[in-house]
């Protein structure tokens, strides 16, 4: 799919994923961590540079630290 040059639905990942795993992705940060996976096999094919998805691992590694922090503070 991805190097075949088609557009990759996400929609789609997380079902064939939750007709794997029922249940599974069920939270905001494991929506992300999807994307973040698909980004991730989509630079290491050379499909995308990772300068192209530096922002979104950015804010996605900001968010997940924030996340770990809040929970430090809220335990």
């Amino acid at each position: 799919m991805l190097l075949a040059g088609r557009e990759v639905s996400i929609y789609n990942v997380l079902k064939e994923i939750r007709s794997k795993r029922y249940l599974a992705c069920q939270t905001d940060l494991q929506y992300l961590y999807v994307h973040r996976a698909i980004l991730a096999y989509i630079t290491s094919k050379k499909v995308m540079s990772n300068a192209e998805v530096s922002k979104f691992v950015d804010d996605y590694a900001a968010l997940v630290n924030n996340r770990k922090s809040s929970k430090t503070v809220d335990q």
